[in-house]
């Protein structure tokens, strides 16, 4: 059987950054770069990008901006980084049909079809904070916060729990005077080293104090003037420190930089939001490969030179590419990607990070681990330290699945997970021996019992 290739020579796509933005700039051009070199993929095809700067605020150049590129052919829109400015954008794909792509924190549940966030729901993130902090036993707790507490947002574990809120005004730390000892800091990035150099200041950066940071970047913040405090600062990361993919992008960061004409200094760690922009575009590369012999993608440039969406039709193939990203599951430097029928990322990992004179590392080994489910979240705890926290909306509850069907058990999703997270290998062997008087196997089938117990507990 022969199939007909049906892409076309040529796909665009448009991408929605500010002035403050550079860095998730390089990283989409690095990877629509990759791409093209990688002749796996889409090849002959060439991915071409169009990035055009806005004003955070000004949603009508926004939508300007988006009618434009859509006029000449993009087949899906990232960005912008800013919920004020999205949410034209998000209106005008949708009405188009044309995929529209995100990465940012946004605590909504759109009832778009044609919109897709890589960025991890924040009610999900709140069971994986909810759940350190019950793993490490807070019984009270203070909240530092900017505008909203945001990222606990099940109230009725707040409910259940004695704890002190205190906004930015507070200039004089009021939790000395509450005897709190156990603090989660739920502040912007940009805010975060004033926040923790104030706490050094009036001297709660020692050894009674805890912190939980909120913030999936505390990475990119300099912590050298906090390493040698006393205090437990823990955070969580989406990033892949350690994957090879992240490190070669970091490595060639300048190259590229010089390359594509970019002035922007290589980071020593880059953004969770960068990091997802170069997911997001592979991801959608991914996406139109697998539908590469069954639906035709061709986006054919308007012909109407307006800026304006009004006379243009909507994509007939659009739902197709959203729907196959939908269902396509691909892995980068923020791990496995997934998606959820509400269209966010239900299955992902986030690596628990504590600060030490070493700077921020991934917590310690150790073989004891404890699986908890809070709410449909599963969560790996290494006690004392945890390796990783890996999180799933779990829609089968069956040990087994019959041959012929593609969808992973929840044990096996379980297996994968651990193995993932964990790096360890897989060996499976068939078990020859008779069976016992009891009905069971010897050995090995004791030992999948034994296995299998101490997951579901």
């Amino acid at each position: 059987m022969h199939f007909i290739k049906c892409l076309p020579g040529i796909i665009r796509i448009g991408a929605l950054f500010n002035e403050n933005q550079q860095e998730e700039k390089l990283a989409l051009k690095i990877a629509v770069e990759r791409i093209n070199s990688d002749m796996t993929l889409i090849a002959p095809t060439k991915l071409i990008e169009t990035t055009e700067a806005i004003n955070n605020f000004d949603s009508f150049i926004s939508g300007f901006q988006t009618c434009s590129m859509l006029k000449n052919g993009a087949s899906a829109i990232f960005g912008p980084l800013n919920d004020i400015s999205a949410m034209h954008v998000r209106s005008i794909c949708d009405s188009l049909e044309v995929p529209h792509i995100e990465v940012l924190r946004d605590f909504k549940l759109h009832n778009l079809r044609h919109s897709i966030n890589f960025h991890p729901h924040p009610s999900i993130l709140s069971h994986a904070f909810i759940d350190l902090i019950t793993a490490l036993n807070w019984k009270r707790f203070a909240i530092a916060y900017e505008d909203s507490v945001d990222v606990l947002m099940a109230s009725k574990f707040l409910n259940d729990r004695t704890f002190g809120r205190f906004g930015k005004e507070n200039k004089n730390w009021k939790i000395m005077r509450m005897n709190e000892y156990n603090i989660l800091i739920d502040v912007r990035t940009e805010n975060l080293y004033q926040v923790l150099k104030e706490a050094q200041q009036i001297g709660i950066l020692t050894q009674k104090y805890n912190f939980i940071i909120t913030s999936l970047d505390l990475h990119t913040i300099d912590l050298e003037d906090f390493k040698y405090s006393k205090a437990t600062i823990l955070s969580f990361s989406l990033l892949h420190k350690s994957s090879p993919e992240l490190l070669t992008l970091l490595h060639s960061w300048d190259f590229h930089a010089k390359n594509f004409g970019e002035n922007i200094s290589s980071p020593v760690q880059i953004k969770t939001s960068t990091a997802l922009i170069y997911d997001s575009v592979k991801h959608f590369v991914k996406a139109i490969k697998a539908i590469d012999v069954s639906t035709p993608i061709n986006r054919i440039p308007a012909t109407n030179h307006s800026d304006f969406c009004n006379d243009m039709k909507p994509w007939k193939q659009g739902t197709s590419v959203i729907n196959q990203m939908l269902s396509t599951e691909s892995s980068g430097i923020t791990g496995r990607i997934h998606f959820s029928q509400q269209r966010y990322r239900s299955l992902f990992t986030l690596h628990l990070q504590k600060l030490d004179e070493n700077g921020l590392r991934n917590c310690g080994k150790c073989p004891e681990l404890s699986l908890l489910n809070v709410g449909g979240v599963f969560i790996v705890l290494i006690f004392g330290f945890a390796v990783a926290i890996i999180l799933a909306f779990v829609e089968l509850v069956y040990c087994c699945r019959k041959w012929d069907d593609p969808e992973l058990s929840l044990c096996e999703k379980i297996k994968e997970e651990l193995r993932f997270a964990l790096n360890f290998k897989e060996k499976l062997k068939k078990n020859r021996k008779k069976e016992s008087e009891n009905g069971e196997s010897e050995k090995t089938l004791e030992k999948t019992h034994l296995t299998t117990s101490s997951l579901s507990t």
